[in-house]
């Protein structure tokens, strides 16, 4: 846990690094000079997804189709909601997207 902790950034860090404002505008920016968006209403920022980056979204589609499957089977298998009678789900794929400094990390995707 403490490695992952270590390879924490948080977006305001990394928004004052590209000279971005903390601003939902800056973070769009900062996603777009990556290559990880396009810029809004086309331009010479706007380029086709590489078909790496529509294979790995492809394969997150059927990876959270899966996942739905197994939440939707936890949540309907056990008549009682009790610790013992739940699915363990800590193996499926997640990123935490709380900021940094929170104490409470319960925001994943």
């Amino acid at each position: 846990e403490q490695k992952e902790r270590e390879l924490e950034v948080d977006v305001r860090e990394t928004l004052k690094a590209l000279d971005l404002p903390l601003t939902s505008k800056g973070a769009e920016e900062a996603l777009i000079r990556i290559g990880r968006w396009t810029s809004p209403g086309g331009g010479e920022r706007t380029r086709a997804w590489s078909k790496e980056v529509l294979d790995a979204a492809s394969a997150y589609i059927d990876a959270d189709a899966k996942r739905r499957i197994l939440l939707s089977l936890a949540c309907s298998s056990s008549s009682e909601n009790t610790i013992e009678n739940r699915m363990d789900l800590t193996s499926l794929p997640s990123i935490c997207i709380d900021a940094k400094n929170t104490n409470f990390r319960d925001d994943a995707i």
